[in-house]
């Protein structure tokens, strides 16, 4: 389960904090741009290496070197589907591809060894995974929804004010389980920004009530699942 839960983690980090506009658009251009994005694995699995306790660093690199090669793979399909037919880019296949990148790392981690990985154990790996879920993942996810049920081309799916406004929400559904004070913090923020015009939603995009709606229920069931996972580790 920590091997699971490590390797859910750098995917996380590598597909919805690494993968700026920037390196999303090489990909979409060069086949290389693909290795480029998968081999962020490796980088992110780098920096715990110092911390990994004896008897796990061989199996840590083998297994981060194979998501490599199958993330790349995976990303690869998706793209030469999504360029024969960009309509094929729907909620669907964006579900399919998440599935298939989750059920790889459940793959690696069915075979890992027993025992904690890291020096300074796992514990931080299941808030942590939650919250990547509840805003970055969810910024993803909220518009693939919207697109689904409503039918409606949106504009600006990636747009500065739409990553504020879904990572400042996700948050704040974050901190209410786990430090309802501090969720006051980004609840003022996001109050304070969206009181200014630049930041209201344009023709075509979601409105509030559906994104926090969504938000809300993606973060139910995680943070359901969360304490469920803490009780296996």
């Amino acid at each position: 389960m920590k091997y699971f839960l490590f390797f859910l983690f750098v995917h996380l980090v590598v597909d919805y904090v690494l993968q700026n506009g920037f390196v999303f658009q090489l990909k979409r251009k060069h086949i290389w741009g693909i290795w480029l994005h998968s081999g962020m694995q490796l980088v992110v699995v780098a920096f715990f290496l110092p911390f990994l306790l004896p008897g796990h660093f061989g199996y840590l690199l083998g297994s981060a070197v194979f998501l490599v090669v199958v993330h790349a793979v995976i990303d690869r399909g998706r793209q030469v589907i999504t360029d024969c037919d960009p309509k094929q880019d729907t909620l669907f296949l964006f579900l399919i591809d998440q599935l298939i990148h989750i059920g790889t790392i459940a793959l690696i981690a069915f075979f890992a060894p027993s025992g904690e990985i890291f020096r300074f154990g796992s514990s931080w790996l299941i808030p942590n995974n939650i919250f990547l879920m509840v805003t970055l993942f969810s910024t993803v996810l909220v518009f693939y929804c919207y697109g689904a049920f409503f039918r409606q081309f949106i504009p600006e799916v990636f747009s500065l004010r739409s990553r504020i406004y879904t990572i400042l929400s996700g948050t704040i559904f974050f901190l209410l389980y786990y430090h309802p004070f501090l969720s006051f913090f980004p609840y003022l923020l996001l109050v304070l920004l969206f009181l200014h015009p630049v930041f209201n939603p344009k023709e075509g995009e979601m409105k509030g009530f559906f994104r926090l709606s969504l938000q809300g229920c993606l973060a139910l069931v995680l943070i359901w699942l969360g304490k469920w996972v803490s009780g296996q580790v």
